[in-house]
């Protein structure tokens, strides 16, 4: 699969993804970090990559439905450090299938991963 790091994720997460095989970059790589969540969001897209973050905002599902975007994963984790992150992201690879992935919004609590699909 193809990610992209926002600015508020770590950025060894892309060394992991990388080794489990995905190609993933950050928005720090490539000039859009600090950049407006509509330019992050159409960058992700263009480039067909899921974007993951803890921005909450990408999480509006008026602004950002389901079936618009190659899909998008949000964190909502009680700690953001790294190896909370880690934990989270390779827990997320565990339960969801590939599949499972375009075009949806996933949220990843500590205990559990939702997933909205786009509307019938």
């Amino acid at each position: 699969m193809k990610f992209k790091l926002d600015e508020n994720m770590p950025e060894s997460l892309v060394v992991d993804l990388s080794a489990a095989g995905h190609d993933a970059t950050t928005c720090a790589a490539e000039g859009v970090a600090g950049a407006t969540d509509s330019v992050v969001a159409a960058r992700a897209s263009s480039e067909g990559r899921l974007l993951v973050t803890f921005d909450l905002d990408f999480s509006d599902i008026r602004c950002y439905p389901p079936g618009s975007h190659p899909g998008m994963v949000i964190f909502r984790l009680s700690s953001q450090d790294v190896e909370s992150c880690k934990a989270a992201f390779s827990r997320l690879l565990a339960q969801v299938p590939e599949s499972d992935f375009a075009g949806n919004l996933i949220i990843v609590d500590d205990d559990r991963v939702r997933i909205r699909r786009p509307a019938p």
